[in-house]
């Protein structure tokens, strides 16, 4: 009877030994979701630019999607410098016509 026992109870430890060693996969957190959402979004070409999230003094997406050069193919960076339009224009002619 002690050995049947002693049987049983070491079948089910073999039995279950693979669930009980091993890692629950990690959940995907808000930033992953957010760089898969961007990078969809620009596989599709709907954005091409560079995210920076930050909380708390801590940096937690730092990237850049897209191409800076679609003709070269260059990507963007954290690093690359885009051109901007000059946004003092409006307000001049505002002021104008005030």
């Amino acid at each position: 009877m002690a050995v049947a026992v002693v049987a049983i109870v070491a079948a089910g430890f073999v039995y279950l030994y693979p669930t009980l060693t091993s890692k629950p996969a990690p959940k995907a957190g808000p930033i992953s979701s957010i760089d898969h959402f961007i990078s969809s979004a620009a596989q599709h070409q709907a954005f091409s630019g560079t995210v920076l999230i930050a909380q708390n003094g801590k940096i937690l997406l730092d990237k850049g999607y897209g191409w800076a050069d679609q003709s070269q193919r260059l990507p963007n960076r954290p690093s690359t410098r885009f051109r901007i339009a000059s946004v003092t224009k409006q307000f001049t002619a505002m002021a104008i016509l005030l």
